[in-house]
């Protein structure tokens, strides 16, 4: 018999130096009303894929005919389909690519063999430091006295390259491609050299910055317990909140590893960026990183919800070519190295930032993840997608949405130390 073993490996790590104070989360009303929204087939869409060649990328086939947010599946069963509602306009259209990497992750596609067993790692992306970089910073901690010449080459200690790796899914796909964007862009939010601005945000140099050493942290997103709804031939997803969270590193025998504990320092940091996530989410590269976790979040829906899906999503699950991205192998370190002037004296802050991490894209829906069954109104409006299909082969089609439907898109849930389960 085969063994399917789910390894969800470690997706981050950071060497990095922060504070805190949290807005509350943005939540959708609750209405009768309705918004305007588009019915995606998955069998005309993986039929048209199929036969449609280089044409495919101008008709919108593989930007899933210009939706910008999936909202929720509903079962055809008259026509043996799976249709994707969601909403188009106010954000990047979403990747098929993408869709297709996050059905085959949840339906077990990249595993591989050892043995009896099949091992499938857990959707992840990390940006790894060397461990003789790390070394290196931390001498460069351990001095009594620094001027500007020295500082300049701590900077250049910094900035060796850090390998990028990939694990559970192809390492040159769109998904891939914008977790390593927004997990790199995130260690400018961390050092406070960002040239995006949010009022009262504090970096983690700022709430640093008056203390001597350092601390060896990694830092990476994943996802919050996931809610959606769910009834016959229908699921919505209400919230899929992204997390920021923490552990402190330490070197030991030439190697990096995990302490199982996180600086307070750190931890303020991750409830303040988990806290703020919707307000980052309004722009590349979070926005996409959001598309992501709800995108994975629906196929985590569509495997628990609907048995046999997997034969009417035979395309996307194994015939599909998924379009390929540019996704680095390596990436220079980021860092910071102040020097400040203060009442007692001139003197150099040690301050030396060099960052690294990662994001797990694992699903996480938990016992307590299926709320209670839609609304008669919201169950309405489901069979309303299917009778409103102009015909058996259509791609696409106008439905509308209940605004309940929309829910709390990616608003952040508490964020801390935790680790990778």
């Amino acid at each position: 018999m085969k063994q399917i073993t789910h390894v969800v490996l470690g997706a981050a790590a950071a060497l990095l130096l922060a504070g805190c104070s949290p807005p509350s989360p943005l939540r959708a009303p609750e209405s009768n009303e309705t918004v305007a929204g588009k019915a995606v087939s998955l069998r005309a869409l993986q039929a048209q894929l199929q036969s449609g060649g280089p044409e495919a990328r101008e008709a919108g086939l593989e930007t899933l005919c210009g939706l910008t947010r999936i909202v929720g599946v509903v079962q055809d069963t008259a026509n043996d389909d799976l249709v994707i509602v969601g909403v188009e306009g106010n954000g990047t259209p979403l990747h098929t690519g993408d869709l297709a990497v996050a059905l085959r992750c949840v339906f077990d596609r990249y595993g591989r063999r050892d043995g009896n067993t099949i091992i499938v790692e857990a959707p992840a992306v990390s940006i790894d430091p060397n461990p003789d970089v790390i070394r290196e910073l931390h001498r460069a901690l351990s001095g009594t006295s620094i001027d500007a010449a020295t500082a300049a080459a701590y900077r250049g200690i910094a900035a060796s390259p850090q390998h990028v790796r990939v694990l559970g899914m192809p390492p040159d796909c769109t998904m891939a491609e914008a977790a390593v964007a927004a997990d790199y862009d995130m260690k400018r939010w961390v050092q406070g050299t960002h040239s995006r601005r949010l009022e009262g945000f504090t970096s983690l140099y700022d709430a640093r910055r008056r203390q001597k050493g350092g601390s060896f942290d990694r830092f990476w997103f994943t996802a919050g317990e996931a809610k959606y709804m769910a009834d016959t031939g229908v699921v919505v997803l209400k919230a899929a909140p992204v997390r920021l969270l923490t552990e402190a590193e330490a070197l030991s025998s030439g190697k990096i590893d995990d302490t199982g504990m996180a600086d307070s320092n750190a931890l303020a940091f991750c409830d303040q960026m988990t806290r703020r996530f919707p307000e980052l989410a309004q722009e590349t590269p979070y926005a996409e990183l959001a598309s992501l976790f709800r995108t994975v979040d629906i196929a985590a829906m569509i495997r628990k919800e609907f048995p046999g899906a997997d034969q009417t999503l035979s395309y996307l699950l194994d015939g599909y070519a998924v379009p390929t991205a540019a996704v680095p192998r390596s990436l220079p370190g980021l860092s910071r190295v102040e020097i400040e002037s203060r009442d007692e004296g001139n003197y150099m802050v040690k301050s030396i930032h060099a960052a690294c991490g990662g994001v797990d894209l694992l699903p996480r829906l938990t016992s307590s993840s299926r709320e209670a069954a839609p609304s008669p109104q919201a169950r309405q409006a489901a069979a309303a997608a299917c009778a409103q299909r102009p015909s058996t082969s259509s791609l696409t089609w106008p439905v509308q949405i209940p605004v309940q439907w929309l829910g709390q898109s990616t608003a952040g849930v508490a964020g801390g130390a935790a680790p990778l389960s």
